[in-house]
């Protein structure tokens, strides 16, 4: 919260100048703007609580309404779990999790190549990505398949095992979409994906 208050000095001076029209001896004034802190809440925000308190049973009111009943349920549950004594060992989360269960069914992976040109490999049951393969990159007009390894500059690479797998189309020129094809045919049958 700031403060502002405008200070305003006045004062004569015989020996100054006397600006044009004026039949008295000129007078200087000097005006000081001082923005500070305040401690104490805004009188707006003191205003608003008292108006919330004392209109809160229409508010609640108006919530119930609402909400078909929800909000007093709710903050009777609240009350409720509030009387109890907790045991800080047994304390719910209070995170809820939506979107279904978070134990993984059996993975299904498969190949895919994205709008950006990223080869990755993608679970079918979830749509998560399992592991990115590479890019199709473009250099000098010419478009190739760039390996995600720490040398091409991928800040998570993939495994060892399956770029000693693939490190044969690392840099591979794809002149057209029959070599695009065969190369990711190729990783298919490599990497043993459906």
């Amino acid at each position: 919260m700031m403060e502002w208050v405008r200070c305003v000095f006045l004062f004569d001076e015989e020996s100054s100048r006397e600006p044009p029209g004026w039949d008295r001896p000129a007078q200087l004034v000097s005006i000081l703007d001082i923005f500070s802190k305040k401690d104490e809440p805004r009188r707006e925000d003191i205003q608003a609580k008292r108006l919330i308190k004392e209109n809160s049973a229409i508010i609640h009111k108006l919530a119930d309404t609402f909400s078909n009943g929800a909000f007093s349920a709710s903050r009777k549950v609240q009350a409720a779990e509030n009387a109890q004594p907790h045991d800080t060992s047994q304390t719910p989360s209070r995170f809820h999790m939506y979107g279904g269960s978070s134990k993984r069914t059996k993975s299904e992976p498969y190949l895919k190549v994205s709008l950006n040109g990223r080869v990755v490999i993608v679970d079918a049951a979830d749509g998560r990505q399992i592991s990115m393969l590479g890019q199709f990159k473009h250099k000098n007009g010419q478009k190739y398949f760039c390996l995600a390894t720490k040398e091409n500059g991928f800040f998570s690479p993939i495994e060892p095992e399956v770029a000693s797998l693939l490190e044969q189309l690392d840099g591979v020129i794809v002149e057209n979409s029959a070599i695009e094809e065969k190369l990711l045919d190729f990783i298919q049958r490599t990497l043993d994906l459906p």
